[in-house]
């Protein structure tokens, strides 16, 4: 009934989520009210003054877009993700989890041996599979709205060694500041030139992991090239068969 307008990044998401007609549609008070807290601390994340390289000061995250009734709202969803790096998780009783990209350890859980019965690691990425020039195109309101590169991120000695440009965009249509395009771009390139990447098979013991965006491991003796380092988890689901995630 106090709802406003607001380019907060986490706000437009919870909007997207329960009040757009043409959203998601979900029950605001079983998908944020028990969890309103965590939401209330993300959007103060996005509000929060950054200092920009050409002087002065600009919000961490916001959220300027539109999109019509053609498309899937899960779009619209990714869209508004996309604005601040975010993370969005379901939880069992249907309480949505929503973390901004702005790395602290208090959602950080750790997994240990004893709770991965298995995993899937790659090393490295096939040739044409590597990325070492990512371009961000985001929305310039200075050219009339229109789809505009920033610079682009380039790993030279990458470039020297695979001999040429190995070029991937990143589309941040619902960003509207330049600088702001630049530090998501800056995220999304250190995490496409990391090497290791994979699956882990989770016992039920280590649930809390699921519900986390950065999981530390505590693996001596499964995965010693991994242990003590801190992963992305970009997506969990429940295994039935197997009893775990």
């Amino acid at each position: 009934s106090t709802w406003v307008y607001s380019k907060n990044s986490a706000l437009f998401l919870a909007w997207h989520l329960c009040f757009n007609r043409y959203g998601e549609r979900k029950d605001f008070r079983k998908a944020i009210l028990p969890v309103l807290d965590m939401w209330q601390e993300e959007a103060d994340v996005c509000d929060e003054d950054v200092t920009r390289a050409a002087g002065g000061t600009e919000k961490r995250y916001e959220c300027n877009g539109f999109d019509t009734a053609d498309h899937d709202p899960k779009g619209g969803t990714n869209a508004i993700l996309a604005t601040c790096d975010g993370w969005l998780c379901t939880r069992g009783d249907g309480a949505m989890l929503f973390v901004a990209g702005k790395y602290r350890e208090k959602y950080v859980v750790t997994l240990s041996d004893a709770d991965i019965i298995g995993h899937h690691v790659e090393d490295d990425v096939l040739f044409d599979e590597e990325v070492n020039r990512f371009t961000p195109k985001f929305t310039y309101p200075a050219t009339d709205w229109t789809t505009t590169d920033t610079d682009s991120f380039d790993d030279v000695p990458a470039q020297i060694i695979a001999g040429r440009p190995l070029p991937q965009e990143g589309n941040f249509l619902f960003v509207q500041q330049w600088r702001q395009a630049r530090r998501l771009g800056k995220r999304e390139f250190a995490r496409m030139r990391e090497k290791k990447r994979g699956s882990l098979d989770v016992r039920l013991t280590g649930i809390n992991a699921i519900y986390a965006p950065w999981i530390l491991l505590d693996t001596p003796n499964r995965l010693p090239a991994l242990d003590g380092k801190v992963i992305s988890n970009r997506r969990s689901v429940l295994n039935l068969m197997a009893g775990g995630f």
